[in-house]
């Protein structure tokens, strides 16, 4: 059995937010542009007073306004998984009892501790953390000398100078978190997330942790087996059985450390409003914002394959519904904008640009050529045509008049059909409000689908007559349609980068998914579209619907 201790600060507690609102409270005009607490630490200090200053923050912050914090993604699915393998977990934490200027004397072990019971941390239930188990100490020296007497195997901390102490255990495992991974131990663990801890620590979850995890979060579903599915990109996907004819679907979404979207609300709520107006969508059956674990409806049926008529037809009428409902009062007025939404000819060309500049890191000779001697002048010329051909179009945002409500990634690969024909549509972990050129557009170029001429011409046709009244729909799709081309080339070249890999590691952590071999084959793909583009651009229209 593993004795597990972690910190409190920075390390469970992530305070970026808080330190941001509370300084906007206190009318610090200066870190209006900063994004994290050490940016802010940083903005402060430099203004006369600054450590003054910043010690009157922080006594506010770890203070008054302490339930502002936030808990770091990941950590509670680690306690959760080290509480179901019987492993102990501490906190243990300096902590003085009362902050530096702070004027109220806010108890800050006290609030450290109610923020761990909203937080749901501290429970009665064993897969949670034991008050009992919760130490503060006065100083340093005494918080090491805690951790050497709960006799820790394992000690997780976000600051270096913790375990460089003469008295920290040199036999204990030391795990260093840092997620903007400036820092390292020599000789010991350096993790840039929660999801990283638990697979250095504890490795990944075994099917019957999961179904053991599920029995208890919600005995109401019966489920007593589950089955870790193959195929699946981003998420990793179960199936859940029981002792009902009902079987669920279980996602367990990518490391909210690495990819800031909210895809596990995001889609719980696209497909509870979907299923609510009777679209062909799985239902949303229940989730743990704190996992990160969504459990939807499961769908029997078999993987769309070459796409055919009927299914292109069942995609029109998809977005013909959502191209309705949009322009309906509040049907889907509390969803956001969508991922990566492009409203403009500037937006998807500042897209293409930021996933060139992260792939212009990566230490490949050919992906290096492929993008400098053939994607850029095609990019160019693509920009160059949209801008002539677009006028104002090309800077101006679509008004929403003109959006709609925008599943985003959608097609015959997020697709299953029924035996009695129906087809389905799910993933929605990027829906929300968009240009409908984008949807149209990702449907035609998606290297998923296997479109041929003939299905690419259904769908542009129907897709003019859903959207005949948007003006501007023709003339936004014939100037963007290459632009998206161009952008698919770059999502093609994903498996190139390091965060690529870790959200592929997510959906199946045994598989070994960024080999030479895989990477080549994207290149050839990039480059098999790039030439499909060239070609329509060469003769001078994309869009060819008669």
């Amino acid at each position: 059995m593993l004795r597990i201790g972690i910190d409190f600060d920075n390390t469970i507690a992530c305070y970026d937010q808080a330190f941001l609102e509370v300084a906007a409270l206190l009318g610090i005009q200066s870190v209006e542009n900063c994004s994290t607490k050490f940016e802010v630490k940083r903005e402060i200090q430099s203004l006369t007073d600054g450590d003054i200053g910043w010690q009157r923050l922080q006594g506010q912050v770890y203070g008054k306004h302490m339930l502002r914090a936030t808990a770091f993604p990941g950590i509670h699915e680690f306690i959760y998984l080290a509480n179901i393998r019987g492993h102990e977990v501490f906190v243990v934490s300096h902590k003085s009892e009362f902050g530096h200027f702070d004027p109220e004397r806010v108890p800050l072990r006290g609030q450290a501790l109610r923020w761990l019971e909203k937080n749901k941390f501290i429970n009665d239930s064993q897969y949670y953390l034991k008050k009992e188990n919760v130490f503060f100490e006065s100083t340093r020296q005494d918080k090491i000398h805690r951790i050497r007497n709960l006799g820790c195997t394992h000690f997780i901390d976000d600051l270096i100078e913790v375990f460089g102490e003469p008295e920290f255990p040199s036999d204990m495992s030391k795990v260093l978190f840092s997620p903007s991974g400036s820092h390292h131990v020599t000789g010991n663990t350096t993790a840039g997330s929660w999801r990283d801890v638990t697979a250095q620590i504890l490795g990944p979850w075994s099917e019957v942790e999961v179904c053991h995890a599920i029995q208890h979060l919600f005995p109401e579903l019966k489920v007593n087996k589950a089955f870790v599915q193959p195929g699946r990109g981003n998420s990793r996907v179960y199936k859940l059985t029981g002792s009902t004819s009902r079987n669920y679907l279980l996602k367990v979404y990518p490391d909210l450390q690495l990819d800031k979207r909210t895809r596990l609300h995001t889609e719980f709520s696209a497909c509870q409003k979907l299923a609510e107006l009777g679209y062909p969508v799985n239902q949303a059956i229940a989730s743990s914002e704190h996992l990160g674990w969504g459990i939807y409806e499961w769908l029997d049926g078999m993987p769309i394959g070459d796409t055919d008529a009927s299914f292109v037809d069942a995609a029109i009428d998809f977005s013909r519904r959502l191209h309705f409902d949009s322009h309906k009062s509040c049907v889907f007025s509390e969803f956001p904008l969508a991922s990566e939404a492009c409203l403009s000819g500037l937006d998807i060309a500042n897209q293409i640009e930021v996933r060139i500049q992260k792939l212009a890191v990566v230490a490949n000779p050919d992906l290096a050529a492929f993008i400098t001697d053939e994607l850029r002048s095609a990019l160019e010329n693509a920009v160059s045509r949209a801008k002539s051909r677009g006028g104002d179009l090309f800077h101006v945002p679509l008004a929403r008049s003109f959006q709609i409500a925008s599943p985003s990634d959608f097609g015959s690969h997020n697709a299953l059909r029924l035996t009695c024909g129906t087809n389905m549509f799910y993933d929605f972990e990027y829906f929300g409000w968009d240009d409908p050129v984008k949807l149209v557009s990702d449907f035609y170029w998606h290297p998923g689908m296997h479109l041929g001429n003939e299905l690419r011409k259904k769908w542009l046709v129907a897709s003019e007559f859903v959207f005949q009244n948007d003006p501007d729909f023709s003339a936004r799709l014939n100037c963007y349609l290459p632009l998206y081309g161009l952008r698919w080339c770059l999502i093609i070249l994903n498996e190139f980068l390091k965060s690529e890999m870790a959200r592929r590691l997510n959906a199946n952590p045994e598989k070994n998914i960024s080999t030479p071999d895989t990477c080549s084959l994207q290149l050839h793909k990039a480059k098999a579209l790039l030439q499909e583009i060239k070609e329509k651009l060469h003769h001078g229209s994309t869009v060819q619907t008669t």
